[in-house]
């Protein structure tokens, strides 16, 4: 907290005229705010209020206390120009009072700028934590996220997200961890585990490397049609729920995991309706699966998709097109994949030094 009197620029030119002129730490002053939205592009609505591509990066913000979340017209511009560090929504920079543009025709003109978001959560994805109004009661979910941390608990995601707003396209991953340092180093660190790291490794006599096995999990799930059908089923969608959430108690137990989802769409030999060529079918019903896959976000995820006709031959006249082996060829079929590195006993090998 700052101990003296915090000047603005056109106080200071008072006191410049009375030849009173104070330290710098008297009249710079660093004020916390939440940022709201950012001008990155010409889809946002200040783009031209803020100079089109000179207003790139400009942060909209509501200054930490306030008692209401609503925009404001408070706009800050990055203070470094060769350096960029896009704050996400709902991220806290620390805004400063500088000379503007205007500056030359009129000293007293100034205007906000920001630097780098607080590091809330010491991590490198984001450090967003949004606006709570006075005696809010926050879910019981992300209690821990928002209250906890001030007695020095550290942040903890058990429900692979914290739904916080962060933008229109930023969306949070729970499997990003931030880079193991070594003394003296100088890193630099993106938000999805990219990084530079500049500094050598520590020598010691020996390092313990870790083993790993492998946890291997499938699930198929498939959906029958009549001759012609290509809906999928309400019941089936609850299928897909169910199978979502298997899905997500998975990712959940094993953090170091990948998916693979494998869609096929089938049709048999009977003849299709009057439009559909032959295969027609089969791509109309994995393609309609596939389509309402974004409503499950861990099937959503490495999806490929085929399509066949069946083995079964028809004679038209004699087949009957409802017979069992025909219609058990006439399906939408989703299988999904898991696997898993779970650490086992670790092996200790000699290790060396290394500079990187």
């Amino acid at each position: 907290m700052a101990t003296g009197p915090i000047y603005n620029l056109s106080q200071l030119n008072t006191l410049i005229g009375n030849n009173s002129i104070p330290t710098i730490q008297s009249f710079t002053i660093f004020t916390p705010s939440r940022v709201k939205s950012i001008v990155l592009d010409s889809s946002h609505e200040k783009y031209n209020e803020v100079g089109q591509e000179n207003g790139i990066g400009t942060i909209f913000i509501n200054p930490l206390g306030s008692s209401t979340d609503e925009p404001t017209t408070l706009s800050a511009l990055p203070l470094f120009p060769n350096v960029k560090s896009f704050p996400l929504v709902n991220e806290i920079v620390y805004t400063l009072a500088l000379p503007s543009p205007n500056n030359q025709l009129e000293l007293s003109s100034e205007t906000l700028y920001y630097i780098n978001p607080v590091n809330i959560w010491n991590h490198p994805h984001h450090n967003a934590i949004p606006f709570s109004p006075p005696n809010a009661n926050l879910p019981s979910s992300q209690t821990k996220d928002y209250q906890q941390v001030e007695a020095g608990s550290v942040r903890r995601v058990t429900d692979q997200s914290t739904e916080i707003k962060l933008g229109n396209t930023f969306i949070e991953r729970s499997n990003i961890h931030p880079l193991t340092p070594f003394e003296g180093d100088v890193i630099h660190e993106g938000r999805w585990g990219n990084s530079i790291r500049l500094g050598s490794t520590v020598v010691k006599s020996s390092t313990t490397t870790p083993t790993y096995k492998d946890i291997n999990q499938s699930y198929k799930e498939k959906l029958t049609f009549n001759s012609n059908g290509t809906i999928i089923s309400p019941q089936f969608k609850v299928t897909l729920e169910q199978l979502n959430t298997k899905v997500a108690q998975f990712v959940t137990q094993y953090p170091k995991y990948s998916i693979s989802v494998s869609l096929l769409g089938q049709e048999s030999q009977v003849p299709n309706p009057p439009g559909y060529s032959v295969g027609d079918l089969a791509i109309t019903r994995v393609q309609n699966l596939e389509d309402i896959l974004f409503n499950y976000p861990y099937l959503d995820t490495n999806i490929t998709a085929n399509a066949t006709v069946g083995p079964t031959p028809y004679i038209r006249g004699i087949d009957n097109p409802n017979d069992p082996k025909y219609t058990n060829e006439q399906f939408a079929q989703i299988q999904v994949s898991l696997q898993a590195k779970v650490e086992s006993t670790p092996i200790s090998t000699p290790s060396s030094s290394a500079n990187n």
